[in-house]
């Protein structure tokens, strides 16, 4: 049996609540809305709407997965593979929309449909997945940061 004594040096929850656990769906709606989106609007036209709904749904799922305190390098890194699977499953959506309608992609040079498409997807995940990945772990955390610096300043005054 536990002491009082243990169970107030307890950690507190780091859990989100209840009512935050939908937040887990952002980034898999993002990535539904960016590949459907990408295949019948101009991605670059849109650009900066697109990166903000994606990044805002990686934000949404990496603050559920991970809760109100962020762990460091564990749940760095868990935003950074939220924002890679993010961009790839949306590429990958675009590519199936994208070939389902009977539409080829313009660019030969590499190599046979299903390898392009691979590298498209991979490349998105990439380029688009891994920025958005660190951008939303540099928002998670910096409340924590934040406070930390605070603590540091009281403690030298």
């Amino acid at each position: 049996m536990a002491s009082i004594s243990a169970l107030a040096a307890a950690p507190p929850d780091r859990r989100p609540s209840r009512g935050a656990a939908a937040l887990v769906w952002g980034a898999p709606l993002a990535a539904l809305l960016a590949g459907i989106g990408a295949e019948w609007l101009d991605f670059r036209a849109l650009r900066v709407p697109f990166l903000l709904v994606v990044g805002c749904g990686v934000l949404a799922t990496s603050y559920a997965l991970s809760g109100t305190h962020p762990g460091g390098r564990r749940q760095m890194a868990l935003t950074v593979l939220v924002g890679m699977a993010a961009w790839g499953a949306g590429e990958a959506l675009y590519t199936v929309i994208h070939t389902a309608r009977g539409e080829p992609f313009h660019a030969a040079r590499f190599g046979p449909q299903p390898a392009q498409a691979l590298g498209l997807i991979g490349v998105h995940a990439l380029i688009l997945g891994l920025p958005t990945g660190l951008a939303a772990a540099a928002l998670l955390h910096a409340p924590g940061l934040r406070a930390r610096l605070a603590r540091r300043r009281a403690e030298g005054a």
